[in-house]
């Protein structure tokens, strides 16, 4: 897969506690450290400009951040502390221009999240949404729309969430990905949404850190794009 060079790679990525992970990965003994080394090989290899990371396991986050910290600048949401699992944190590779960053965490749900920011020019929008059952869903899903319009955001990724079968539409972004399981949990959780005539390529699903015994880290796929 090839890169253009004055792309800018955005990635998307779950780091979920084990005791609130799928069963696959609750199951698996899998340790701390290989989870990091895991971790850190997927970001590394692949490079992103940008990280969002939609859930975070505390137990090892920080070591994580410890690792990257040298190429990569944190982006926090308004009073992280270590008890929260579903934030939303970015990462920006250091060499990247990043000229705001804003969050909402609070504003319509403890458990809904997003992040808006832009880098190199691009304004991105970073979403954890709630459980599709929690009363504050369509109130979180209107917010974002009217986030992603009052921002002009180019992109929209993230953790959106939706009821066993359904699909997610927004108003003005097409979706990119294709139409298949994010998760372990058997349904298509994760999405990217560019603006309707914005060029990107190289959308993809890494699904390989939900394998078991072989790159297993993760309950939900990578999902990565470049614009």
């Amino acid at each position: 897969m090839t890169r253009e060079k004055d792309t800018t790679s955005v990635m998307a990525a779950n780091i979920p506690p084990i005791d609130r992970s799928s069963v696959v990965l609750k199951k698996s003994g899998i340790s701390d450290e290989l989870r990091i080394e895991r971790i850190i090989k997927k970001i590394t290899t692949r490079h992103p400009d940008v990280i969002f990371f939609l859930e975070e396991d505390q137990a090892i986050f920080p070591r994580i951040v410890d690792r990257l910290s040298q190429k990569y600048r944190f982006y926090y949401p308004q009073g992280f502390n270590r008890s929260w699992y579903a934030a939303v944190v970015v990462a920006v590779r250091r060499t990247a221009n990043c000229q705001k960053t804003s969050d909402g965490t609070g504003i319509v749900s403890k458990s809904g999240k997003w992040r808006i920011l832009d880098v190199n020019g691009i304004t991105m929008l970073g979403v954890h949404f709630p459980q599709p059952n929690d009363p504050t869903y369509a109130d979180f899903s209107k917010k974002v729309v009217a986030v992603a319009e009052e921002g002009n955001a180019d992109l929209i990724i993230g953790d959106f969430n939706p009821r066993r079968g359904e699909s997610i539409h927004l108003p003005n972004f097409q979706s990119i990905l294709p139409d298949r399981s994010t998760s372990l949990f058997g349904n298509q959780l994760d999405y990217i949404f560019v603006r309707n005539g914005r060029a990107f390529q190289n959308e993809r699903i890494d699904d390989g850190c939900m394998t078991p015994r072989e790159e297993l880290f993760s309950d939900h796929a990578i999902i990565e794009v470049d614009l």
